[in-house]
């Protein structure tokens, strides 16, 4: 899976872009557990949940939500806003 092969390289994403529904745990759940679990390292890199179903009630503190279709101008400025 992308988490172990993240920590076998020691190299991480600048900026992890998730849709929400995905199939064994939805994108809130998955930034939970790599916030608690991967703290140093991918629990500190800058997310964003997509979606076509409306709002996410359960988004993540500082966790950005962009809606489906996806406004590539909207996406590229979140990417160049939060990745240093």
């Amino acid at each position: 899976d992308a988490i172990s092969e993240f920590e076998e390289s020691g190299r991480f994403p600048g900026f992890i872009l998730l849709d929400y529904h995905m199939p064994k745990m939805n994108g809130s759940e998955f930034i939970e557990k790599i916030r608690s679990e991967y703290r140093s390292t991918l629990g500190r890199i800058p997310c964003a949940l997509s979606t076509a179903n409306g709002r996410i009630d359960d988004l993540p503190a500082d966790v950005m939500e962009i809606p489906k279709p996806m406004d590539l101008d909207h996406l590229l400025d979140l990417v160049r806003d939060n990745v240093s």
